[in-house]
């Protein structure tokens, strides 16, 4: 799994938001896996400031909306 952080956007969010994505990438464990990748992918940003204003979010990436195959946009 690789993930691309953004830090001023990209696409839709250009200049607005930071964008996240995460791509499932070939590796040597792939013979044990279950294809086509239907697992929920959870995303953590954790707050370092002391407020603990953490953003959690867990997808699936088969049944929410804006995921394609080759990308999966979500409002965190």
């Amino acid at each position: 799994m690789r993930g691309h952080l953004d830090m001023h956007g990209n696409d839709d969010a250009k200049g607005t938001h930071i964008s996240l994505s995460v791509a499932i990438e070939p590796s040597r464990y792939d013979p044990i896996l279950e294809w086509p990748f239907k697992y929920p992918i959870m995303i953590c940003i954790f707050d370092q400031t002391g407020q603990r204003q953490h953003i959690i979010n867990k997808f699936d990436p088969y049944t929410t909306p804006m995921c394609g195959k080759m990308r999966c946009l979500l409002k965190l």
